[in-house]
């Protein structure tokens, strides 16, 4: 049954794709499909990473202008009912995370897939979100995080209401340099960077527990906390086992506030080691205080993120990463011991955090490939001066060398976040229409391999990122565009397969 279930899956799916032009793409006749497919039981264990795969593979390569409105007419419907075709992004993952967490033992490649699944669910909600934006038909910035009703804050129906409870989860997502590094540093990239959870005192008054890059684990009241309007994007997870995440979320602010107290506030942890708790990085705070509420018995995620190829970069070395794995805040959606509550997005950050995505996605594919920073004065100077000042406060193990690595790798971020605005601000003058993810990552190779080749032939008038990024020898070539999870390969010929073989 596994088997045959796959074929209607991928042929109601993709058929659309193997058979039509791209211009032809209907972006919501497929939304529609792919929810009706997943309110009933096709897609399944066995099939699953095969048939998103596909999904992803195909919608990754389709340029804007297979998203674009092709009449006044479709425009016109779309502008009006913008609010609704959000909602239905949200409800997909709502059903994706619904079928994964009904499998009795999800594989990897499914749960990976999954992965996959939700992050281009959400880059075509904020290409949707953008192009709202710009036709004057979605507000701006919500004045509160969990704030301003549907569409900024969507509700799972299941849940009961958003608001938060002891032991609660907040993934979070801001558009700025260090949020975009952690969230796509990981093999899989993924959509968050910080992980904040609810704790509460004896009295029954809820804190947030959150551990920072600058100054360890620390705690701020609930209602102070969501007052911050700096967030592009905020999840709330809820474990399914309401008297554990309480014990958690009583844990995690016991904890946190004993060592503040005693003036020695738990210091953050740059190796992200999940076996050493003498140090916390941010999702590491509900790891252990779900695992002291259970006396080590429940120990999320289920799934852990690999960082094998971020530590062989020169950044992942100069930071001290030295582990094969971590758990990276987007873990916890794929553990299905937690539901979904709810999302909150602030569109005034969309522009800003879809360009930071791109371009910290390209500066990590290209470290891989054996980039390195050149020289960079300003940001030695900064980075050790700021070094100076913050050491004393808790740096934990991080070094002058990773404090000046980091600084010349936030340069190098910051002119391609430039680079991307001024790509899709130029296509969008010239057709109406931001680009995609995969046009924007590909605009940045053209311009890197333009000043790689400047360099070699005239390094007097090299342009700015040659300067800032030092290539290897062969890095003046054009790529695929295959390395990186959101970068995948076209399918050969432009097919997609309907086998179902093992």
């Amino acid at each position: 049954m596994a088997r045959l279930s796959l074929i209607p899956l991928l042929m109601s799916m993709m058929l659309a794709f193997a058979v039509a032009p791209a211009a032809a793409f209907d972006w919501r006749g497929q939304l529609t499909q792919a929810e009706e497919n997943l309110t009933g039981d096709a897609l399944t264990n066995e099939n699953c990473a095969p048939a998103l795969k596909a999904w992803t593979d195909r919608l990754a390569t389709l340029p804007s202008a297979s998203f674009a409105p092709r009449s006044r007419r479709e425009a016109e419907q779309i502008a009006a009912h913008g609010a609704f075709w959000l909602e239905r992004f949200f409800k997909l993952r709502l059903l994706l995370k619904q079928r994964l967490d009904s499998f009795a033992s999800p594989s990897r490649a499914c749960v990976d897939a999954m992965r996959l699944a939700f992050a281009y669910s959400r880059f075509a909600e904020d290409y949707l979100a953008q192009w709202l934006i710009e036709r004057g038909r979605l507000d701006g910035a919500p004045r509160a995080i969990l704030a301003g009703g549907p569409p900024h804050v969507l509700i799972n129906p299941r849940a009961g209401g958003a608001e938060l409870r002891a032991g609660d989860i907040l993934l979070m997502r801001g558009p700025k340099f260090l949020s975009s590094m952690i969230a796509r540093a990981g093999d899989e990239e993924n959509d968050f960077s910080h992980l904040a959870m609810v704790g509460v005192d004896g009295a029954g008054h809820k804190y947030i527990v959150e551990s920072l890059v600058q100054s360890g684990v620390g705690v701020t009241p609930l209602d102070d906390y969501l007052k911050q309007t700096n967030e592009w994007r905020v999840i709330v997870l809820r474990a399914r086992d309401l008297t554990l995440a309480a014990r958690a979320g009583a844990a995690a602010y016991a904890r946190a506030q004993r060592a503040i107290d005693a003036g020695q506030p738990i210091p953050y942890n740059y190796s992200l080691d999940v076996s050493d708790n003498s140090r916390l990085f941010c999702a590491q705070v509900a790891r252990v205080a779900f695992e002291t509420a259970s006396g080590g018995r429940w120990a999320p995620p289920q799934f852990r993120s690999s960082l094998k190829q971020f530590r062989r970069t020169v950044l992942g070395r100069a930071l001290g990463v030295s582990v094969a794995d971590t758990f990276a805040p987007s873990d916890l959606q794929f553990d299905r011991r937690f539901a979904i509550v709810a999302e909150f997005r602030n569109p005034a950050l969309i522009s800003a955090a879809r360009h930071g995505n791109v371009a910290m996605s390209r500066l990590l594919a290209w470290l891989r490939q054996g980039y390195d920073f050149g020289p960079d004065f300003t940001a030695e100077i900064t980075a050790k001066v700021l070094y100076a000042i913050l050491a004393p406060k808790g740096l934990g193990e991080m070094t002058v060398e990773g404090a000046v690595t980091l600084a010349k790798a936030q340069d190098a971020y910051d002119l391609l976040v430039k680079r991307a605005d001024a790509i899709d601000a130029r296509a969008i003058g010239e057709t109406g229409r931001p680009l995609t993810f995969h046009e924007l990552a590909r605009g940045l190779d053209e311009m890197r391999v333009n000043d790689c080749r400047m360099s070699r032939t005239d390094p007097a008038s090299a342009a700015q990122l040659a300067q800032l990024l030092v290539p290897p020898p062969t890095a003046c070539a054009m790529p695929s565009l295959a390395t990186g999870a959101m970068s995948p390969r076209r399918p050969p010929g432009g097919q997609i397969s309907l086998r179902t073989g093992n």
